[in-house]
């Protein structure tokens, strides 16, 4: 909470008085980098400061996440998780290692997408799946999972039900639990919100090249009055 507060304090000192002056239009990478740093806090403080800890009680959403896998794999449950950051995957790989937890992973940078799959599908085969958005979204069939843990929100809300439909494709027999995890009080809640009640903000603030209307400084006051 400390250091979300920092940042969320750093940029609407600074980036809301150039908006005001110069115009949504102008600094719209500066946003879009906001944006990101705060998500990313959210899922570990480490992901925007690297010389924190690798695995420590840093983050209240990562610990759940865990408690759940380890609860999961006790319970000889297979989970496929999902994140939009590898940085995330990497931290979740170091404490699954620890905990003596077997996994395979998939993102941009796996070769052998077929045989990692095969693996997962197979009966007795490793329980936990990390894997990237980008990689995982599309031509996977991940039946065997009995849970799905989306760790960060997705504002293309197309892409999130594309990947949860990867493990319920024709042939899946038993029920899959979705799972989602949002930090409370934070970015990811208000674009949770956002993307309920008005998804044209959202498109207007991340598309490139929207023909919408920019958003108004009011509402991007509104965004990052947390």
């Amino acid at each position: 909470r400390e250091t979300y507060e920092a940042f969320l304090n750093g940029f609407k000192s600074r980036l809301l008085h150039k908006v005001a002056a110069d115009g949504v239009g102008r600094h719209r990478i500066e946003i879009l980098e906001a944006l990101l740093r705060l998500r990313q806090i959210c899922c570990h403080p480490r992901l925007v400061q690297a010389s924190l800890p690798e695995i420590a009680n840093l983050s209240a959403k990562f610990d759940a996440c865990l408690t759940d896998i380890e609860t999961l794999v006790l319970e000889n449950k297979k989970i496929l998780l999902y994140s939009q950051f590898t940085s995330i995957l990497d931290l979740f790989a170091i404490a699954v290692k620890e905990r003596g937890i077997a996994f395979l992973r998939l993102d941009g940078e796996t070769k052998n997408r077929e045989e990692v799959v095969g693996q997962f599908q197979q009966e007795g085969g490793d329980p936990l799946f990390l894997v990237s958005l980008k990689a995982g979204g599309v031509g996977l069939n991940l039946t065997a999972a009995d849970y799905v843990l989306l760790f960060d929100p997705w504002w293309n809300e197309a892409a999130e039900e594309q990947a949860i439909a990867r493990a319920h494709r024709m042939g899946r027999k038993e029920v899959c639990i979705t799972k989602r995890y949002v930090t409370l009080e934070s970015i990811e809640e208000k674009m949770v919100r956002l993307k309920a009640a008005k998804s044209d903000l959202v498109d207007q603030i991340l598309e490139e090249g929207t023909m919408g209307v920019p958003p108004t400084l009011e509402e991007l006051y509104d965004l990052f009055a947390l």
